[in-house]
């Protein structure tokens, strides 16, 4: 718990190599699949906030998460990060429409299975309002807004600063 707790608190103080080391340090010496599932998350979200080239960023941050889930595929977080992953590069992809087609179905299998083990999960109805604004649905996107507001207090896996961060952004941009 100490090296995870230590890493969170070096990635919000912008300290990336000190928190990676602290997780590797807990991937290699730890029992517990839950603490490696953690530690690969957290490893991701510094992979995709490293930058860089994209192509690398991308790689190595779905190896984190493809990791994460292999120990414990139960952290709703996890489901919503490997969504967003695949929503942040749709750009990339939009010219092939059959692969297109293909992630979008796959990040709305990430979002059901993350509310399938917490339907308070606020970050996955706001992905998913997100990914039906792409999808032109607008009615959807809507609902899914509604649903992440409603979520956002009964969260637990969010802080308070956590919370109203992601409720400013699911109010100025799911507009």
């Amino acid at each position: 718990h100490a090296l995870l707790n230590i890493a969170r608190v070096e990635i919000r103080n912008k300290q990336s190599k000190e928190a990676e080391d602290h997780l590797q340090k807990l991937i290699t010496t730890t029992q517990n699949s839950r603490f490696k599932a953690e530690a690969y998350q957290l490893l991701a979200f510094i992979y995709v906030h490293a930058g860089g080239d994209i192509r690398s960023v991308y790689d190595k941050t779905l190896e984190a998460l493809t990791l994460s889930l292999q120990y414990d595929n139960t952290v709703p977080q996890v489901w919503v990060s490997l969504g967003d992953l695949k929503y942040r590069n749709l750009y990339n992809i939009y010219r092939d429409k059959e692969l297109f087609r293909q992630t979008v179905a796959d990040i709305w299998d990430h979002i059901n299975k993350a509310l399938t083990i917490n339907k308070n999960q606020a970050s996955a109805y706001y992905l998913g309002s997100r990914l039906a604004s792409i999808e032109g649905d607008m009615k959807k996107k809507e609902e899914y807004k509604q649903k992440a507001l409603a979520a956002i207090p009964l969260d637990i896996t969010l802080g308070e600063k956590e919370k109203e961060a992601l409720k400013t952004m699911i109010e100025m941009i799911c507009i």
